[in-house]
């Protein structure tokens, strides 16, 4: 799957290719075609090589975090979501992983039953 729409016109689009110009105009291309409408395609970018990409949602705050292996960046991940919590305090809305890319380049849209949700993103 190529698209997780994350909410009020924020589409996930995803390339890959041995370079990365290629992977990022493939991925903004993707996202333009699926929004039909003005997105913020490009606002926000991860680059991996054979890694993979996780994005999660707190309210309107996004963390898109890129690593080499699930492990680190499950764990880049939580380390964002306790800054924000750090900076917004009780009003930050809670967290869940809304999508995932693993290293073959493969996205998946999550819920609160995903193994991502249960490996702690879902907070």
């Amino acid at each position: 799957m190529d698209r997780c729409d994350l909410g009020k016109g924020r589409i996930v689009g995803l390339g890959t290719s041995e370079h990365y110009g290629p992977a990022l105009a493939s991925a903004l291309r993707k996202c333009n075609a699926m929004s039909g409408r003005q997105s913020d395609c490009g606002a926000e970018v991860t680059a991996v090589m054979m890694g993979w990409t996780l994005g999660i949602l707190c309210g309107d705050h996004r963390v898109l975090v890129a690593a080499t292996d699930l492990t680190t960046a499950i764990m880049d991940a939580q380390a964002r979501q306790m800054s924000l919590r750090d900076l917004y305090g009780d009003g930050l809305p809670s967290c869940s992983c809304v999508m995932w890319a693993d290293p073959r380049g493969f996205a998946v849209t999550s819920g609160k039953s995903s193994n991502a949700a249960r490996a702690g993103l879902g907070r």
